[in-house]
């Protein structure tokens, strides 16, 4: 067998490697190195495609209700008084000792425009503008 002359001192301890022994341990060193580069240059695969950076999200919902009809900047007509939801959603800001999220998007549920009087639609908006109609609101309530 073309085995027989190799010697194994590599896999005793406290023994010095033969020149066989370190050849073989400098092949498994290179193999490593190759895998590890290749596996370096591949792209993740799990089975929802390629692994990406999650990011944890939710999403709060708060009903608001004005007393008075009211505007929104970005919101081309006059919305009537009464309960909205607002709905705001937020991402997690990792890399931090504890959990901070920042918020990526602010909606309001409005009655859709006439002719349709059943139906409502979810209108992005900004955040001020929302604290603005309400504070506005609530001043009105006090006159």
């Amino acid at each position: 067998m073309a085995l027989e002359g190799l010697k194994t001192s590599c896999c005793r301890p406290n023994e010095p490697l033969t020149t066989n022994s370190m050849a073989i341990a400098q092949e498994k060193a290179q193999h490593q190195q190759r895998s590890s580069l290749r596996n370096m240059t591949r792209p993740m695969i799990g089975r929802s495609g390629p692994k990406e950076a999650s990011m944890t999200t939710r999403t709060r919902r708060e009903t608001i209700v004005f007393a008075h009809p009211f505007r929104l900047r970005g919101i081309d007509r006059e919305l009537p008084a009464g309960a909205y939801d607002v709905i705001t959603d937020e991402e997690l800001i990792e890399g931090l000792s504890f959990p901070v999220f920042r918020r990526v998007a602010t909606m309001i549920t409005v009655p859709c425009a006439p002719p349709r009087q059943s139906a409502v639609e979810m209108l992005t908006i900004e955040p001020d503008a929302l604290r603005d109609a309400r504070q506005a609101d609530s001043s009105t309530s006090r006159a």
